[in-house]
């Protein structure tokens, strides 16, 4: 990647980027007639948008903001805010798949992401829509998810049974080589970040037919060690290549997705001025220039890529892995002595120790007691309260109440809260039973 130029205090003017001329507005009755709505559906049309001004307000601004007289006309001309209310149409059982349909592919239309609030909200939610109703092809998919990927808070709004819809599509319907679509599993998977739609999406890719164990296993490994599985499309490669300032890259990878590739492509140098020109205009707007159309998610994706300098999984796939890769096959004792505290400190390491100690609980029978109190006890010396916690817990269980007595001790207090409420009456146990 190209070293970005830190601005000194003797910049560059950049001339900004023209912009667009202010439109009138949204025109609700021109809406109607452009994707010819029928009259009988345009009354709940209007409510769905309506509905997703409410709704963008309240992520914006907060639950319970009110949406300002006028916002259908003044907001919805923006195709950020207009998707929140596509969102709410295809979520209206009453509407016409038809109707649904026409507004999906007029949001599509409007993606510039180049452009602040140019990018729909909701675009993974169209997907599963389009994929659902069997509209959905490989070459649409491909490049609505790299404009998705510029907004990673639309991940935020996707519902369990969306996502299941859209990755069932990828790994059976979509005709795409399967390294790819094992690829793309992995990606939905790391921008679903609510623990209850992590865990029942780590659950269901592990139990998916078109997943072989080897499959899963690398799903697992790439969990834990934050790396990627599979193979990205050629178009995916190209633009994070064109990012970086690997212009030699990004022809090669346009070519291979067979993407036009202009005759005159610009040097890594010009593509470099070109964002130095961009963040100075950025740097400079107090000053009084314009500051460029570029909203602040590209410069994020140019600075860093498109998930930071390494991806990061969010935790529960951490925990989920290690109880999976037991059930494939791998030797529990092996995962648990391997994986212990082997993140200490680090910001994954309760996720990791508690998922030994979910293979502990469910496959102790199969292992030397001896073996499995030498990594009980390990558990209850860590430096963290929520792994010391989950040991005294499991140790309890496993070798009686010595464990819940010395708890009771522990200098943190939420695992001195812990060995309270089980002297006043035993809590529930861990409750996961060996896969197999």
């Amino acid at each position: 990647m190209a070293k970005k130029r830190v601005p000194t205090t003797r910049r560059h003017k950049a001339t900004p980027r023209p912009r667009a001329a202010r439109t009138a507005g949204f025109d609700l009755k021109r809406f109607y007639r452009n994707l010819q709505i029928p009259s009988a559906e345009q009354a709940l049309v209007a409510d769905c948008l309506q509905r997703g001004l409410k709704s963008y307000y309240g992520c914006v601004a907060g639950p319970g903001k009110k949406a300002p007289a006028g916002g259908l006309k003044d907001r919805l001309q923006q195709p950020y805010v207009f998707g929140f209310g596509v969102v709410e149409m295809l979520r209206e059982p009453a509407l016409s798949a038809d109707t649904c349909l026409k507004a999906v592919a007029w949001a599509l239309e409007q993606i510039d992401v180049e452009a602040e609030y140019g990018t729909p909200h909701g675009l993974p939610t169209m997907l599963s829509y389009l994929a659902h109703h069997a509209r959905l092809e490989p070459v649409l998919f491909r490049s609505v998810m790299i404009a998705a990927d510029f907004e990673g808070a639309l991940f935020d709004d996707w519902q369990f049974e969306e996502v299941h819809e859209l990755l069932n599509w990828v790994l059976e319907r979509g005709g795409l080589p399967h390294s790819e679509a094992l690829w793309w599993a992995w990606y939905i998977t790391l921008h679903c970040e609510p623990p209850g739609i992590c865990r029942s999406l780590a659950e269901t890719l592990m139990a998916h037919a078109a997943l072989t164990p080897a499959d899963k296993r690398g799903l697992c490994r790439a969990w834990l060690d934050d790396s990627a599985v599979g193979t990205p499309p050629a178009q995916w490669e190209a633009m994070q290549a064109m990012l970086r300032g690997d212009v030699e890259g990004f022809a090669r990878y346009s070519a291979e997705a067979g993407m036009p590739v202009p005759e005159k492509l610009p040097s890594a140098r010009e593509l470099e001025a070109d964002f130095d020109t961009a963040l100075d205009a950025l740097l400079d707007s107090e000053d009084g220039v314009e500051p460029p159309l570029l909203p602040v998610a590209m410069f994020r994706r140019m600075l860093v890529g498109p998930m930071g300098i390494v991806p990061l999984t969010p935790l529960v796939y951490r925990r989920e892995a290690l109880f999976a890769l037991a059930g494939l096959g791998e030797e529990p004792l092996a995962l648990c002595q391997h994986y212990l505290d082997s993140a200490r400190g680090e910001l994954h390491a309760d996720a990791i120790n508690q998922g030994v100690a979910d293979v502990l609980a469910a496959y102790s029978q199969q292992m030397p007691p001896d073996e499995v109190r030498a990594l009980v006890e390990r558990g209850v010396a860590a430096s963290s309260a929520p792994t010391r916690k989950a040991f005294y817990q499991l140790g309890a269980e496993l070798f009686g109440e010595d464990f819940a007595a010395r708890a009771a001790d522990d200098p943190a207090k939420l695992v001195r809260d812990w060995a309270a409420k089980r002297a006043a009456g035993t809590p529930a146990g861990r409750g996961r039973k060996a896969r197999g």
